[in-house]
């Protein structure tokens, strides 16, 4: 599940609006959220996302999605993203990031972000 919430947190990062977000976990195995955007499990490890992007484990405990960005985990609990954004986790189950977007976890498992 924390993999599938740096996911879903990146693909909120990558097409960001000003208003905050939320998403609830689904029974595919990944998380639908406000912005419209869904996502599903995949069998590489990542997500199938309704955007048309899509993601797979690799070996650095990160993802690497089909848009050319790449992440690898780092030692704040976060991870390290090929764009530059970094994460840190935070003391509300959630991920706060370099370019001031922070995550918590919501009642329905899934993240609210800001």
């Amino acid at each position: 599940m924390h993999r599938l919430a740096l996911s879903l947190a990146l693909a909120l990062l990558l097409a960001w609006p000003a208003a905050a977000q939320g998403c609830r976990p689904n029974i595919f195995g990944g998380q639908d959220c406000d912005n419209g955007v869904s996502s599903r499990r995949n069998v590489f490890g990542g997500q199938d996302y309704s955007d048309g992007t899509t993601s797979r484990k690799n070996v650095f405990g990160g993802q690497d999605f089909s848009n050319g960005v790449t992440s690898r985990r780092n030692i704040f609990g976060g991870q390290d993203y090929s764009n530059g954004v970094s994460s840190r986790r935070n003391v509300f189950g959630g991920q706060d990031y370099s370019n001031g977007v922070s995550c918590r976890r919501n009642v329905f498992g899934g993240q609210d972000c800001r």
